[in-house]
């Protein structure tokens, strides 16, 4: 998490210093790379995902509409940016990236994109899958960000999964990438580009279909959460504050 720091980094490149090698002693054939994705990154999403992000921002309740233009248009922003038109059609890319987990945290899981895409050119299979937000002791020990993940229940498709949940999951899609040499992850199936490797049996947990961008909607998630948290304490402290304010107005201050 952003906590790490550049001890991320540090740590993604001495696990890819230990990839090469082994690579480079054994030989790409014979050697199965595996990773796990981080869902707060950019990736060429599927046109269908793209067109759900559309339509649920066309249909966005009116508390969402209100929250932009209260903001400023500065929250909520859209989920999409113009499509990128090539030889193989039009492509959406998906701008994930939180700002709040630093740029070390989107280096380091760089470094895993770099390498993933290498080693899969050079002969060697790659899983590589994406997996959801996932309420793990490490990131629910940041309040801030158990907070966001506490008011994403109030955006369409975002949905944060029990570690549990990611850990069956990605597990499964584990042993599917190595049985089925059909799939994208082997380097004899043909993909129109390489970052057509990621989206190949994505978990996103909601974020690719969400109609805001991931990094627009933390603060207005975490807001929800407490006010419905925290909700008979803030009445109580309103009827307090109400009832405190009148007495004041009919009586004066006690002498």
């Amino acid at each position: 998490q952003s906590t790490w720091g550049a001890l991320h980094v540090q740590v993604s490149l001495a696990m890819d210093m230990i990839c090469a090698d082994v690579l480079k002693r054994r030989g790409h054939a014979n050697v199965n790379l595996a990773y796990l994705c981080s869902p707060t990154d950019v990736f060429v999403r599927p046109m269908e995902a793209y067109e759900e992000a559309r339509h649920a921002h066309a249909n966005q309740p009116l508390w969402q509409k209100l929250v932009r233009a209260l903001t400023g248009g500065s929250r909520l922003l859209p989920n999409w940016g113009p499509l990128v038109s090539t030889p193989y059609g039009n492509v959406s890319i998906v701008d994930g990236i939180v700002v709040a987990q630093g740029p070390n945290y989107a280096l380091a899981k760089r470094i895993q994109h770099w390498r993933s895409i290498v080693a899969r050119a050079e002969g060697s299979m790659v899983s590589t899958n994406i997996a959801p937000s996932t309420a793990t002791t490490s990131v629910v020990s940041n309040a801030s960000f158990a907070a966001a993940y506490g008011g994403f229940k109030h955006f369409h498709a975002l949905e944060v999964m029990y570690q549990q949940t990611s850990n069956a999951v990605m597990g499964a899609l584990l042993i599917h990438d190595i049985r089925n040499k059909k799939c994208a992850k082997w380097p004899r199936s043909q993909l129109p580009n390489p970052m057509f490797l990621f989206p190949a049996g994505a978990f996103h947990g909601g974020i690719w279909r969400c109609p805001y961008s991931i990094n627009s909607i933390g603060e207005v998630a975490a807001l929800l959460f407490y006010v419905q948290h925290y909700a008979l304490h803030i009445v109580a402290a309103s009827a307090a504050s109400v009832a405190g304010s009148a007495y004041l107005w009919t009586h004066g201050l006690p002498i």
